[in-house]
């Protein structure tokens, strides 16, 4: 039986004071030395039947873990017994299984930068197309558009903000057509203004009375539907303008073209109240 468990294990027997009293080792192994215990080692191994010690050994080459524990006849301990076990299968195992990890955490580290490359650049390019389309529209260019082939959040935010910037080129055209049209009614108000003191100046210049009154009559009646004109106009234009600054108030617009909207519509605002003053006192002057 011995000779069983020697060609794997090794089976040691020491007497009280550490040597070897017999040995069941494998053939290789003819040094027995490494596996005698000091007699204090022994004593310490008696003293405290339940407790064990183990020791890491060489023999022949090979590594052995002996474990060692009383030895009793007759209820009488007679030294120690010790039982060795090869670790050098185990530390086989032990470096496969840490080779096997190594390579599980290389490729678990590859797939996982790998997957963030991928996200990365699922949500950094679109966002990147975002970016520069709002600086493209923050500079004044209403045409851009964005449309992504793709059914996300992101998606959704470049629809949002394409039909929010087509909204925006909806109104800013809308507002320079109605500035076009202020402008013009303004043009042709100044245009009935200088008639009216070019005609002023022919009555003042007017040798006879009888004229000057013909004249007067005339002008009071023609001049008097050119005033209501300007008059009426120049307070529905006002009118527009107000709602022209109410409608652009909804539509959202970055610091400098509000303000310069905001800068035309006071100056819109200021050349219709001087055309009403004006008006009215063309009016005060035909009364």
């Amino acid at each position: 039986e011995l000779d069983r468990v020697a060609r794997t294990d090794g089976l040691v027997a020491l007497d009280r004071t550490g040597a070897v009293m017999a040995a069941a080792l494998p053939i290789e192994a003819t040094d027995v030395a490494p596996l005698q215990l000091s007699s204090a080692e022994v004593d310490a191994i008696l003293a405290n039947p339940t407790a064990s010690r183990d020791r890491d050994v060489d023999l022949a080459g090979v590594p052995y873990r002996f474990l060692f524990a009383p030895l009793y006849v007759r209820n009488e301990p007679i030294g120690v017994f010790g039982a060795g076990l090869s670790t050098a299968g185990l530390q086989q195992q032990v470096d496969q299984i840490r080779y096997t990890l190594l390579g599980l955490l290389a490729l678990g580290t590859f797939t996982v930068m790998a997957i963030g490359y991928i996200l990365a650049r699922a949500i950094i390019k679109p966002v990147g197309q975002l970016r520069d389309m709002a600086e493209a529209v923050a500079e004044g260019d209403l045409t851009q558009r964005l449309a992504l082939t793709r059914n996300d959040e992101i998606a959704e935010l470049a629809q949002t903000f394409s039909e929010m910037t087509e909204r925006l080129a909806e109104r800013t055209h809308e507002a320079q057509r109605l500035h076009a049209e202020t402008s013009e009614r303004a043009r042709q108000l100044e245009q009935t203004n200088a008639r009216l003191r070019e005609a002023q100046q022919q009555l003042v210049q007017s040798d006879k009375l009888a004229s000057i009154g013909q004249l007067t009559a005339g002008i009071a009646h023609e001049i008097k539907n050119p005033l209501n004109f300007v008059n009426n106009f120049s307070a529905l234009s006002a009118d527009l303008v107000e709602e022209m600054n109410d409608t652009l108030g909804k539509v959202s617009l970055d610091a400098s073209t509000r303000e310069e909207i905001d800068e035309i519509s006071l100056m819109l605002k200021s050349n219709l109240e001087k055309i009403a003053q004006h008006g009215k006192r063309a009016d005060s002057i035909v009364k």
